[in-house]
């Protein structure tokens, strides 16, 4: 089965994006589909990069960034879980409103005294109600109960931090061989 969803859809690895596919790109004169949910499901092979890399790792694949981070959450560990545009509704409906992004402690503690606590249950809210518990943001929650998300998927992110690490042959106290890997680590972060 082709993933090509309309504008197309958003893949996470753990919490970060990796990148946009599905949507038929043209190259010339010709269009190409991106990836196919069959190839990624058979080339994954989880438990040679956990025994490998000593890494887990998790892909959540949806029709938006919302529903992808959410699947991505939900695969945990070791997964994949790849959502269709039509059983978006399903998925979310039976989880909390705090797996909702936009949805804080706070922003549930009101929720909940109003006796909302599933997705499901939000949904049957009125966009108006939301807007006046919650202003603006009232509105997106209204969206997002319904797996609408509008926000862009990009692979420019903001790089937060970068590191680097080192394990010696042996434990050493010396402070010359540690300020030498030191410089070196340096130089290759900075």
């Amino acid at each position: 089965m082709k993933l090509n969803w309309g504008t197309g859809i958003a893949i996470f690895i753990g919490l970060f994006i990796i990148t946009m596919v599905g949507m038929v790109f043209k190259a010339g004169q010709q269009s190409h589909e991106l990836v196919t949910t069959d190839y990624y499901a058979k080339e994954l092979d989880f438990q040679h990069l956990l025994e490998k890399e000593k890494l887990t790792s998790t892909i959540g694949i949806g029709p938006n960034k919302l529903i992808a981070k959410i699947a991505s959450e939900k695969g945990k560990p070791n997964g994949l879980l790849i959502i269709k545009p039509n059983q978006v509704k399903k998925f979310l409906e039976l989880f909390d409103i705090e797996d909702l992004s936009g949805i804080g402690p706070k922003t549930a503690e009101k929720l909940r005294i109003i006796g909302i606590n599933k997705i499901k249950e939000l949904k049957k809210l009125l966009k108006t109600k939301l807007k006046d518990m919650f202003g603006v943001v009232g509105e997106t929650i209204y969206e997002r109960a319904r797996g609408i998300d509008e926000t862009p998927v990009t692979s420019e992110e903001i790089i937060k931090s970068i590191g680097k690490e080192h394990t010696f042959d042996r434990d050493t106290r010396d402070p010359e061989i540690i300020f030498k890997t030191f410089e070196e680590i340096i130089k290759d972060v900075y």
